[in-house]
C-alpha cells in the first residue's frame, strides 16, 4: 500500500492523493468544485441546525440530486439501522451491531450530520469494549438524533411538495403535455431521479381531465422514490386519456 485517505472521503483529497502516485500525461488535480456557487442551497435551509449543508454538498461534488438520494436514504431505511443494532445485541450478535454502527457513522459523516456521527461513534466504541456495558443508553442517544433528523427531513420534503401549489398553474397545449407525460413515464420506468423535475413541471400545467388527480395520487410514491408505483398510476391515466382522444 502506497498511501491512504480516511473516511469520510473528501473528493479533493482523493484526487490529490491519486495524483501523487498515478502518472498521467497531464497530471493536474481537478479543481475543487464550488457547490455553494453552482447550486441553490436554499431548499436545504431548514436542515442547517442539523447538518453543514455546504460541506455535504462539497462531498457530493456539487450534485444536488446525489445529496437528495443520500438524505432520502435516512427517511425510510428498511430495516432501520437502530432497529438492526438493538435486535443484534439482544440476539448476542455484537459483530453485526458494531458493523451497523460503523456504517451509520460513515454515512452521517459524509452528510456532515454531527449529532448522528458522534452518537454512532460513541456507540461503536462501546460495542468494542469488554465487558460491553452501557450500549443501551448510547443507542437511545443515537435513536433520538436519528428521529430529530428524520423529522426535519420529512418536514423539508413536505414543504417542497406543497410549494408548487402556491404558483398559479399555466395552460399547456396538448403537444407539450403529451411530451412531458411520455418523458415522465420513461424516467419512472428507468427509476431516474430526474423524473422529479418532470413531475413538478406537469403539476404546474393545466392538463386534461383526471391528470391533476393522478399527479396527486403519485405524490406519495414520488416522495418515497417508489418510481414504479408512481408509474402505475400514470400508466392507468395514460390509457384512459388515449381512449378518450
Amino acid at each position: 500500500m502506497n498511501d491512504y485517505i480516511t473516511k469520510p472521503i473528501d473528493s479533493t483529497k482523493l484526487f490529490e492523493t491519486l495524483a501523487k502516485w498515478v502518472k498521467l500525461q497531464s497530471p493536474s488535480v481537478p479543481a475543487k468544485s464550488s457547490p455553494a456557487g453552482a447550486a441553490d442551497l436554499s431548499a436545504f435551509a431548514s436542515l442547517e441546525p442539523f447538518m453543514d449543508v455546504p460541506a455535504a454538498m462539497s462531498r457530493m461534488m456539487g450534485k444536488v440530486d446525489l445529496l437528495h438520494q443520500f438524505l432520502k436514504s435516512f427517511l425510510e431505511p428498511d430495516p432501520k439501522p437502530e432497529t438492526t443494532i438493538r435486535a443484534a445485541m439482544l440476539a448476542g450478535d455484537r459483530a453485526t451491531a458494531h458493523l451497523e454502527a460503523h456504517s451509520l457513522k460513515g454515512i452521517a459523516a459524509t452528510l456532515e450530520v454531527p449529532s448522528i456521527t458522534e452518537a454512532a461513534r460513541v456507540l461503536e466504541a462501546a460495542l468494542q469494549k469488554d465487558p460491553c456495558t452501557g450500549w443501551e443508553e448510547h443507542l437511545r442517544v443515537l435513536e433520538l438524533a436519528l428521529t430529530e433528523f428524520r423529522t426535519a427531513l420529512t418536514q423539508m420534503y413536505a414543504q417542497q411538495e406543497k410549494a408548487p401549489d402556491d404558483t398559479a398553474a399555466v395552460a399547456g397545449d396538448d403537444t407539450l403535455i403529451q411530451n412531458l407525460i411520455t418523458e415522465l413515464n420513461e424516467q419512472l420506468l428507468r427509476k431516474r431521479f430526474s423524473s422529479k423535475r418532470t413531475f413538478e413541471e406537469l403539476k404546474n400545467l393545466q392538463g386534461p381531465s383526471g391528470l391533476k388527480e393522478t399527479l396527486t395520487a403519485m405524490e406519495a410514491p414520488m416522495l418515497r422514490m417508489n418510481y414504479l408505483e408512481a408509474q402505475r398510476h400514470l400508466e392507468v391515466w395514460m390509457l384512459e386519456w388515449q381512449r378518450s382522444r
